[in-house]
């Protein structure tokens, strides 16, 4: 037993998570990381931890797209397998890693980006986090340290929708990875 995760996802081969006494996921350390099943488990498991932020379901033709403040992203065609049908034009929590959302330019100028001003720069070493407002929410984006991003300064972001969750509002728990 350990309230570590850093030391429960090293060691452990299924790690169970709880909270209040009740069991919300057992999985792989990994399965746990890539496939949440509830936002709980999204904000526990990661450091750091996953911004959630409230996004709206649209559907274009027989594709699914979700609409965060102004930006609309259209979502991989594999979400025809999910029940997004049920989400339709209803309020969800986005959820993304902040290694899923990329300065790199390879994903720049695509469906899913946006600027930003960066309101604060934190240097790990090998990364930075890049602290900003987006959509009225409080997001961390990690981007490699070779980015020479400074406080204050626009850049432009792009989330890869091939990696971003989504949750229900009310049950919190997941409906789409």
């Amino acid at each position: 037993v350990t309230h570590d995760q850093t030391e429960a996802m090293t060691m452990g081969d299924k790690i169970v998570v709880m909270r209040s006494g009740k069991v919300m996921q057992i999985d792989a350390p990994q399965r746990l990381y890539d496939k949440p099943n509830s936002i709980f488990v999204a904000s526990f498991i990661g450091t750091p931890q996953m911004n959630f932020l409230n996004a709206v379901v649209l559907k274009r033709g027989d594709q699914f797209a979700i609409k965060i403040g102004e930006l609309i992203m259209m979502l991989p065609n594999k979400v025809s397998e999910s029940n997004l049908e049920n989400y339709v034009d209803k309020e969800v929590v986005i959820g993304v890693r902040p290694e899923n959302i990329h300065i790199e330019d390879a994903f720049v100028g695509i469906s899913s980006s946006f600027k930003v001003k960066v309101d604060f720069v934190e240097l790990t070493g090998s990364d930075l986090y890049l602290h900003f407002s987006f959509a009225g929410h409080r997001v961390i984006s990690r981007v490699n340290s070779r980015n020479s991003v400074k406080k204050g300064e626009d850049v432009e972001l792009s989330m890869d929708v091939n990696r971003i969750h989504i949750f229900d509002r009310d049950t919190e728990m997941a409906v789409y990875h």
